[in-house]
């Protein structure tokens, strides 16, 4: 949450922008001016030579900074910069280029830069002025702010101070979307705030210009409608799209000082030998009327000349000037508030020397020139609303004529208007003027108008405007004394630590955005607030000494209002006391694992702290009691101080963990105030788990199956505890009668034991011992020798060794067969269980083999005899077949 003192630090960076910033122009073909004086001086010095776009930018006491086109910058001494050439702006767009200082750090500036219809884009550069021995040096760039519509990017960039005085908009435009860019202290922010034009365009040569006071955006162009919008410097939306009567050709804009009046040029351009003078217009539109039909009504025109076009600038002596392109003068409205003719414009206005006009002049960021009244009690210029604490007053307005203007004539006569709601108030007619009274205790915006002269003689009238708004400070409620237990390393110093932040909800129960802070009763300047998560009293709570007192301070933080309150804090002498410790069952960490087959010791646990505090309650002899008493639980000795990180229901959240410590806060009800803090400790109970078998357990029977079943197999789940009890299953069915570590059994199935272990003589629980139980598991099946059905013979006569052997087998074990030999290796599975089929078989003696995989037994044939004889015999004494065999 952001702090008063913030506030007025962040405020304070405004008073550094002035319409000084503004000081002096560079543009056209060398052209320039300096406006240090009441009327501006024709400069010679300028290198910047541009059909069209530039920026210069003064410091707030009005020295010259540095100026560009767009893609060269050149320092103050009239020298390109360094790092300041080949920029990605054009001199040949309406508005190329336009400097922004970091609000907040007065060597940083960052460069906006636009380009053209052949190479459009929309980037920035950073400039750091301490680079180069002050002169500055770009330092990085180009930062791309296209938003992936570079070539529908157009010719424009503008600025305006946000609603926050540390802020700046920066604003530029594509052919349907206005984009604004935010600048803080921290840099410029490349995620725009997004416009859409509404179904409309934008051509890509024309101007975009923003009203001093940032309520009023329009957007010229050449060949498309020229559009006015309202604007958002909050947001930096603009919304409230509105076309006016202006055909083509718009090109300049320009607003007056206080945003009454728009100014819009007209004119074809002046970039090539071919160049045609057309009739080039200033139309006035009156900006005070509210209604677009209105507005468009109100069209007067200035000046029409036989020329081209031009662009329209603000000043910082409040008259707006006229680029008239090829020319060496400018043309000026003199009195831009005025309406029609009264506005005094002069065609040949101001000359330039020997230096000529191109089409453009420097933007500035708009706010620049915006007459702003003074929070006298602060010194910081006020934008826009003016907050007043109710039950407070302000002194609003200016404390010389020079904060408005410093070319302004002080011996000579100057009259002040004061106006609410441009209701004129009678009785005030001096430069200041108390808000906060009780004729002017509601919301209202408040107008200074001042006319006076300045040193050239000229008669000024300026404006400046404040909308003031009341809002209430916030409330604090009385609380009692907050008393804390000491024990610390010294229970009876009488000085312990506080978690103030446990008063708040008490303190404060509005819903408001607030800050809450807490200050030594010293501390009358609130400038250095107390660590409110663990403040230690720094006086001795004593008889003597009295409770120790502080200050607590709530700001709102939309309004900065604020109200203070004392409070008391008390400390007890207080040691730990000692409490039975508790012992709580181990959890298992398969209890939600569906096919789980055995418990898992998780080493941890939680508890139901409520049945401590029933124990705690009980034990007090009626001292304590639920209704009197607070109980709180934590895991450490400074969070039971602090109250920080309580344990709460549910307490299944909290995990335990053997020999944790616990404490136990108890406290007044209604009060919170400390009585005592215990200390106990955690004991973490083992699950008895029983041995079990992931494996199946294999219990071997004869074959034939004997009915009734004889023989059995051994299960053991023994703990390692003699003093643990057991249960057995069978498939979820409890076997009766069996209670032993071991069982005897002789059915397949699967069997579940549980292991039960009862600790005795808890120092807690006094009615019942914890009884803590966990479980393990053994599938149990049957198998058996194999029993020889028959063996079946195939033989082939013509072939010595293609006979087959096909043997079955009954039983219910998991068979292997293998022939000749009883080696594991030679052992093979048929394709069912209960057969397997020989082939290649060799005549002569044979034996077949069948082993249980289960390791219930092996089992061989008798020996069985494969006859071989000749079909025939051929005794020719070749060799084969000369004698008939029988094998």
């Amino acid at each position: 949450m952001k702090k008063f003192l913030s506030f007025l630090v962040l405020f304070f960076t405004l008073t550094t922008f002035s319409q000084k910033e503004a000081n002096f122009w560079y543009f056209g073909f060398n052209a320039g001016l300096d406006f240090t004086d009441c009327n501006p001086v024709a400069l010679t010095d300028g290198m910047l030579n541009t059909f069209e776009g530039c920026s210069t930018i003064s410091s707030s006491t009005g020295e010259l900074k540095f100026y560009s086109d767009g893609s060269t910058v050149w320092d103050k001494n009239h020298n390109i910069m360094s790092g300041g050439t080949g920029l990605l702006g054009n001199s040949s767009s309406a508005q190329s280029a336009l400097f922004v200082p970091n609000p907040e750090n007065e060597n940083i500036y960052y460069l906006f830069v636009v380009g053209n219809s052949n190479n459009p884009g929309f980037y920035y550069y950073t400039i750091d002025q301490t680079q180069n021995g002050g002169l500055g040096s770009v330092v990085s760039g180009p930062v791309d702010l296209n938003n992936s519509e570079r070539f529908n990017w157009t010719e424009r960039v503008t600025a305006i101070q946000s609603s926050r005085s540390n802020e700046f908009w920066i604003i530029s435009a594509s052919n349907t979307r206005i984009y604004a860019y935010k600048v803080t202290k921290d840099g410029v922010e490349n995620t725009p705030t997004i416009t859409g034009v509404n179904g409309g365009s934008i051509e890509n040569r024309g101007s975009l210009k923003v009203s001093p006071d940032g309520s009023k955006l329009v957007v010229t162009s050449q060949d498309s409608s020229c559009l006015l919008f309202d604007f958002d410097t909050a947001t930096g939306k603009a919304s409230n799209k509105q076309t006016l009567n202006i055909n083509f050709d718009s090109y300049g804009a320009e607003f007056s000082q206080t945003g009454n009046r728009l100014y819009i040029s007209t004119g074809g351009h002046n970039q090539n030998s071919n160049a045609v003078r057309n009739n080039s217009f200033i139309y006035q539109y009156d900006l005070t009327k509210s209604i677009i039909t209105d507005i468009n009504s109100s069209r007067t025109t200035i000046n029409v000349w036989n020329g081209f076009r031009g662009a329209l600038q603000l000043g910082p002596d409040a008259r707006i000037y006229y680029a008239k392109s090829g020319e060496n003068s400018l043309g000026v409205i003199n009195n831009p508030e005025e309406l029609g003719n009264s506005v005094n414009y002069v065609h040949n206005g101001i000359s330039l020397g020997s230096r000529v006009s191109s089409e453009g002049l420097p933007p500035f960021i708009q706010s620049f020139f915006k007459a702003a009244l003074i929070d006298i009690d602060t010194g910081i210029k006020i934008s826009g609303d003016l907050l007043v604490c109710i039950g407070e007053t302000k002194n609003l307005g200016i404390n010389n004529i020079l904060d408005f203007d410093d070319t302004a004539d002080t011996s000579k006569p100057i009259t002040y208007e004061w106006f609410k709601d441009d209701i004129l108030l009678t009785n005030e007619n001096n430069s200041i003027i108390t808000v906060g009274t009780t004729s002017k205790d509601t919301n209202g915006i408040y107008t200074l108008k001042t006319t006076y002269i300045n040193k050239c003689g000229r008669e000024r009238s300026l404006e400046a405007v404040a909308n003031v708004k009341f809002a209430p400070k916030p409330s604090i409620n009385a609380i009692d004394i907050y008393e804390q237990c000491d024990f610390d390393s010294n229970p009876n110093d009488f000085t312990t630590n506080f978690n103030l932040t446990t008063k708040e909800a008490e303190l404060y129960t509005e819903n408001d955005d607030v800050t809450i802070e807490f200050f030594e009763i010293s501390d009358t300047t609130f400038s250095s607030p107390v660590n409110k998560e663990n403040y230690i009293n720094t006086t001795a709570s004593t008889v003597t000494n009295g409770n120790h007192k502080l200050i607590v301070k709530i700001t709102n933080n939309d309004t900065n209002c604020y109200q203070t309150k004392e409070i008391e804090l008390k400390v007890n002498p207080s040691g730990i006391s000692s409490y039975p410790d508790i012992y709580i069952s181990e959890l298992d960490s398969n209890v939600n694992i569906l096919e789980s087959r055995n418990s898992l010791g998780s080493g941890n646990s939680f508890y139901d702290f409520d049945i401590k505090t029933n124990a705690i309650i009980s034990n007090s002899g009626g001292a304590l009691a639920l209704a009197t008493h607070n109980f709180s639980y934590y895991k450490t000795k400074e969070d039971a101080g602090l109250q920080n990180n309580e344990i709460i229901a549910p307490f299944e959240d909290y995990l335990l963990n053997d020999g944790d410590d616990i404490f136990v806060r108890i406290s007044l009800v209604n009060t919170n105030s400390c009585e005592s803090i215990g200390q106990f400790k955690i004991n973490i109970l083992d699950l008895p788990i029983p041995k079990g078998n992931t494996n199946e357990e294999i219990l071997c029977i004869n074959n034939p199956i004997d009915n009734p079943q004889l023989i059995t197999l051994n299960l053991d789940a023994h703990t390692g505890n003699n003093t643990d009890t057991y249960k057995w299953y069978l498939n979820d069915q409890l076997i009766i009668g069996e209670t032993s570590a071991s069982i005897n059994v002789n059915k397949t199935g699967t069997y579940k034991v549980e292991a039960y272990r009862e600790y005795e003589n808890d120092p807690v629980i006094t009615t019942d011992n914890i009884i803590n139980w966990g479980y393990n598991t053994f599938t149990v099946k049957e198998s058996n020798i194999a029993l020889i059905e028959s063996i079946d013979f195939i033989d082939n006569q013509d072939v010595l060794d293609e006979n087959k052997l096909t043997i079955k087998v009954s039983g219910i074990g998991n068979y292997e067969f293998a022939l000749n030999s009883n080696n594991i290796t030679e052992f093979k599975k048929g394709d069912d269980n209960l057969s397997y089929t020989f082939t290649n078989v060799p005549p002569g003696l044979n034996k077949v083999y069948i082993r249980d995989i289960n390791e219930c037994g092996e089992i061989s044939s008798q020996e069985v005899s494969l006859i071989y004889f000749q079909r025939h015999f051929t005794p020719n004494g070749d060799g084969n077949f000369d004698t008939w065999n029988v094998l």
